[in-house]
This record gives structure tokens, C-alpha cells and sequence, in this order.
């Protein structure tokens, strides 16, 4: 929840809990450390602490967040096993605090149209054992305005109030986006910052139960959506703020109604909306989990594979892993073991794990449904040194020369024409924000690569260290200028080198969009940054900045293009494919994939033929 907590002068209580351990398991064996699971009638109030009211007995009235609703203990139900939160639209009187949209915080009545419920177990279990936190829920059917969440919050506020002490959303869902959940961790030792990321399913979070967990080790923290990792962060990518997530923390459950970031229910919002918790669990290990990409988009070459793999699978040595992948998928290494490459066709599908292990799992099958968007193809080059290209150099804050590599230690390049010319820069050591300018014809709607119809990839070789960072930004010259960042800055994409002192080919991937202002089709300019933020010096040779343009299943071109499930070679057409520089390639062509004809490619005749 995104909002102002508790003050920092709360005393902590520390106590002793339960282990409880399993019959024939190893101690070696993650094991709960404590749960409930909700088998009486009503709370156990030696873990829970209901609360009741709008916020204002907290100091936070509306909750920090304006919301609707009051809490209220009868809004929480234990009955068959479950723990039932619900909120309802009914009205109430508040006798002794002001409604949240109200400037006045004297005491006064105030009505309300929603109750719900909110507990936590602060003081009462307080977790400082690392390992998965986990609970099963079954999501409200949602609607605008309906909030449900399952987090944390420190025991103590070591390092000072919201949010500098921490806050751990293991689960929280708009009600507006019933297919979407997302976890995020909010800290700042200057300034609130958070960090996230959603994950979609194909149905509704309220057609059944799903386990929702974050593992956390020691600087570092998972998120896990069914046994399947979706999101994970280390201290190292929050930069120079503190990391207080190896503290103590304590749970929070609560369904809040309204607020800043879901809105307020509109009239189509149903009530009565139910959150419905079949367990919570702490366990002292992390436990198996599959990780890899949910999505993929290949970009077309040869060795375009993905990884899958089981973490946290290491407790024991006596297990076997049986792999599963879609029909037209091909497990290229490591069936049997815990991490597997995979080429993938044309379609999408199940990838899946059944993991056997007498010791510690015991039986259990893992798995994700991928959904594979098609694949990248070439379509057009902005940079291309070895013949005309569409972007003109406008200027550069370091050393830009065209050479020739004949002779050079770059002939270790697989496609000796390919590399025969390229742009060698050096990096100017006196600019934290080196960049190279282009300018280019306006784009036509430069809302594709946001949208990952189309993409930019470069052809690039570097000493500099394996995950150095290369930026690429679209702006609008008539608006932006180096000192007024982000104006006109339309959006931004990263690459990271994968390789060192050997060439690679990098997509770079959508990371924001600075001004939204920038109308689509006034983008004409290009700018690179390499190693940003940073006074390095390196050198970087690269040829082709190129545009490629996706290509699905649903979508395919078929003229001149290769068999892609009877050939090995790349569908790649200019620059040449570097499998190999030997085989046939498509050096130009259309698909005549959009909705008009592309202007750099053909000129219209008119007219009877007189003229």
C-alpha cells in the first residue's frame, strides 16, 4: 500500500514462536516456521491485531491514501477454514473523526458508504527469519476502486519513518485490472522511492486461489506468483539509498475501498467484494520455484535461446528433473537437469518441470504458460556505414571515425565484408552524458518501438565490462536541447553488452518515455549514450543501427523468406546473418506489413506517361 505509516517511536516485543517440522524430513529441508491457517472460528488474537476506524486513531485519516471506506471488525470472517475480508457498501457513522477529503482534523461525525476490514500482526510475529512468506488467496472479482493487498511493514523504524525504514508489497491489485497483480518495495533515505513490477495471467485472479510469496535473502528479494518467480531486486539496484529490507517486518492484510491509485468505485463496482486468505506461511528456506521469461520475442538468430530454471532445488543431491515444452520447441540442453535451453518455434505454450525428489519436495510439478509475440526481422538501417544510411551525423561529445578493420584485432568479426568498415568511438572521459547525435526523417509513429511492434538493434564490439549499459533516446529537435532534459524526449531504450572483445548484436528495450508530450510523428532524432552516467573512456566499434520489425505467428511474411522450420539459417536479411557468410541472403525487400506504403522504399509514378 502506497502510504504514510506508523511513527517511529513503537516499542518492539519480541517473542517465540513454533517450528513446526515435518515427519521424515531432513533438517536440511526448508521447514514453516510459522502460519496460520485459519481452522477456528475466529482470529487468534495472540497473532492478530484488528484494525478499526478510518486512520484517524493511526494519524494517517483515510489511510494515507484517501480512501472510502472504515474498518471494522465485523468486516473480518473466520469460518470453514478460511479468513474472509469483506467490503461492503453500506453506510456509517463515525462519531469522532473527519471524513478523509475533509482539511479538518477536529473531531467531528462524519458518514461513510464503505466498510472493509484490515489486520496485522505487528508486535505479535514479528519475522527476522529470511525465507518465502506466503499466503493463498482468492482475489475479489474487483471493479474500480477495489484495493486488496497482502504486505509489510517494519517492526521497528531502524532507520527512521515512512519510507525510509521500508515497505514490502507482496501483493496488491487494482480492481480495474482483474487479470494483473504487482509487487513493489517502497524505500528513500532522501525522497520516496519505489520499485516494481505486474504480472498478468490469462483469467481473473478471482476464478480461484493462487499463492502469492516473496522470498527474501540476505539483500535480496524475489516476488512469486505460483511457484513462479516474476520479479526479483538486490540492494545493488536501488543505488546509493539504504536497504532496510534485512530488518524485522510484520504482515498486513487489508481490502481497501478508493483511493489515489485504484480511483473510487464507480457505479458498475459490485459489492459485496470478498478477499478470501486460505493460509499465510513464513518458511525458513526459500523453496523451489521456476524462473525465465514469461513473454518472449526473438530477434531471429541462430542462437536465439531461452533459459528456465529451477532455483533453490540444491537441499539435496538425490532428485531428477523431467522437462516439458510446447509442441514446436525444441529442449536444446540440459533435460535432467535443473536449467534448460529452449528454441521456440512459432507458437507459444506450457513449459514445465516435474521435479522428484524422495528427500525435501517429494513430487511436485512446476510451471508458466509462455506467450511467444513472434519473432524480429529486419527492415531498414538508420547507420550503416558501408553504404547510404538514413540518419545524418550531427554531433558527437567524444572521437567518431569511420574506419577500415582490414588488419585490425577486430577480424575476429565471423562476416569479414560485415566488418570490413565500422564506426569506431571513444568515449569522452570528461562527459558523464557522452552523447552521439543523429538526425533522421520524421518517423511516422514513433509509438511503435514503444510498443514493441518494431525495434532498434546495433551491431557493436567493446573491451568494456560484460553489462555496460547503452542508452538510445528519440527526441523531437524543435523542443529539446541538452539542458532541459526530458523535454522533448520522447522515450528511451536500454541495451546491455552480453560479450567482451567480441562483436554482438543488442535489441534495446523500451525503459520510459520522459515526455509524453512529444507527438508520435515528430520524432527526428536519434541520440546514443554510451556507458552513461558514468567518466569512462572506453572504445566502441559498431556498424548497422538498424530498425527490425516483429513479426508473428498470425503475421507471418512469406516472400523470400526461408522455411523457418526446415532450415537452421537466419531469417535476418541485411546486415547478413552471422551464422554464416556463405549462404544466400535477402538484401532488400517489403512485406507491405502496414497500413501505407513506406516512403524510403518507393516513389510514385502519376500521370498518363505524357510527362
Amino acid at each position: 500500500m502506497r502510504n504514510s505509516h506508523f511513527p517511529a517511536w513503537i516499542i518492539i516485543l519480541f517473542f517465540t514462536v513454533a517450528t513446526f517440522f515435518v515427519d521424515g524430513e531432513s533438517d536440511d529441508c526448508p521447514k514453516i516456521f510459522w502460519s496460520d491457517e485459519f481452522d477456528g472460528e475466529r482470529l487468534n488474537p495472540d497473532v492478530w491485531n484488528v484494525m478499526t476506524g478510518d486512520g484517524c486513531d493511526y494519524g494517517i485519516c483515510g489511510w494515507g491514501n484517501q480512501e472510502l471506506e472504515v474498518y471494522t471488525e465485523s468486516n473480518i470472517i473466520v469460518k470453514d477454514g478460511v479468513m474472509i475480508i469483506e467490503a461492503r457498501r453500506e453506510d456509517f457513522v463515525n462519531s469522532t473523526h473527519h471524513h478523509p477529503s475533509s482539511n479538518d482534523s477536529s473531531n467531528q461525525t462524519s458518514s461513510y458508504r464503505y466498510t472493509s476490514g484490515r489486520l496485522n500482526t505487528d508486535q505479535l510475529v514479528n519475522i527476522d527469519v529470511f525465507g518465502r512468506y506466503e499466503a493463498r488467496i482468492k482475489l475479489p472479482k474487483g471493479g474500480q476502486g477495489v484495493w486488496p493487498a497482502f504486505w509489510m511493514l517494519p517492526s521497528e523504524w531502524k532507520y527512521g519513518g515512512w519510507p525510509k525504514s521500508g515497505e514490502i508489497d507482496i501483493m496488491e491489485q487494482i480492481g480495474s485490472e482483474p487479470h494483473s497483480i504487482h509487487g513493489t518495495i517502497h524505500f528513500g533515505t532522501e525522497t520516496h522511492k519505489f520499485i516494481g513490477r505486474s504480472v498478468d495471467i490469462e483469467g481473473l485472479f478471482s476464478n480461484e486461489y493462487h499463492r502469492f510469496a516473496v522470498e527474501r535473502e540476505l539483500n535480496s528479494i524475489r516476488w512469486i506468483l505460483d511457484d513462479v518467480v516474476y520479479f526479483s531486486i538486490t540492494s545493488n539496484d536501488i543505488g546509493n539509498d539504504i536497504w532496510p529490507f534485512n530488518e524485522s517486518f510484520y504482515f498486513i492484510f487489508n481490502l481497501a475501498i478508493g483511493g489515489l491509485w485504484p480511483q473510487n468505485p464507480n457505479e458498475d463496482t459490485e459489492f459485496p467484494q470478498r478477499m478470501i486468505v486460505d493460509y499465510v506461511r513464513v518458511y525458513d528456506k526459500p523453496l523451489v520455484s521456476l524462473i525465465g521469461p514469461r513473454e518472449i520475442i526473438l530477434d531471429g538468430e541462430n542462437d536465439d535461446f531461452v533459459e528456465y530454471e529451477i532455483l533453490n532445488w540444491n537441499y539435496t543431491s538425490n532428485l531428477t528433473f523431467n522437462w516439458s515444452v510446447p509442441s514446436d520447441a525444441v529442449i536444446v540442453s540440459g533435460q535432467g537437469s535443473h536449467l534448460i535451453k529452449v528454441k521456440f518455434g512459432n507458437e507459444g505454450g506450457v513449459v514445465g518441470c516435474n521435479i522428484v525428489d524422495k528427500k525435501c519436495v517429494n513430487n511436485k510439478y512446476l510451471s508458466m504458460n509462455i506467450i511467444n509475440k513472434g519473432k524480429f526481422r529486419y527492415d531498414f538501417s538508420f547507420v550503416d556505414v558501408r553504404s547510404t544510411s538514413r540518419a545524418t551525423l550531427v554531433s558527437h561529445s567524444g572521437t567518431y571515425n569511420v574506419i577500415d578493420n582490414t588488419g585490425t584485432a577486430l577480424m575476429n568479426c565471423p562476416i569479414t565484408s560485415f566488418c570490413s568498415e565500422a564506426v569506431k568511438y571513444t568515449r569522452s572521459a570528461s562527459s558523464k552524458y557522452d552523447t552521439i547525435i543523429f538526425r533522421i526523417p520524421a518517423l511516422a509513429n514513433a509509438a511503435s518501438y514503444v510498443e514493441l511492434l518494431d525495434a532498434f538493434f546495433i551491431y557493436i564490439f567493446t573491451n568494456e565490462p560484460v553489462g555496460t549499459k547503452i542508452l538510445l533516446q528519440l527526441e523531437d529537435s524543435s523542443i529539446s536541447s541538452p539542458d532541459n532534459f526530458p523535454i522533448g524526449r520522447h522515450s528511451i531504450f536500454m541495451a546491455v553488452t552480453e560479450k567482451e572483445n567480441d562483436w554482438q548484436h543488442l535489441r534495446f528495450e523500451y525503459a520510459e518515455s520522459p515526455d509524453v508530450q512529444v507527438p508520435q510523428s515528430s520524432v527526428d532524432t536519434i541520440v546514443l549514450l554510451f556507458a552513461p552516467d558514468t567518466n569512462t573512456d572506453g572504445t566502441y566499434y559498431f556498424n548497422d543501427l538498424d530498425s527490425f520489425r516483429l513479426h508473428t505467428s498470425q503475421n507471418k511474411s512469406t516472400a523470400l523468406e526461408p522455411n523457418e522450420q526446415e532450415s537452421n539459417e537466419s531469417p535476418s536479411t541485411n546486415p547478413p546473418s552471422i551464422s554464416s557468410d556463405m549462404c544466400p541472403n535477402l538484401i532488400a525487400g517489403d512485406e507491405f506489413n502496414g497500413n501505407q506504403l513506406d516512403p524510403y522504399k518507393w516513389n510514385y509514378v502519376i500521370g498518363d506517361g505524357c510527362r
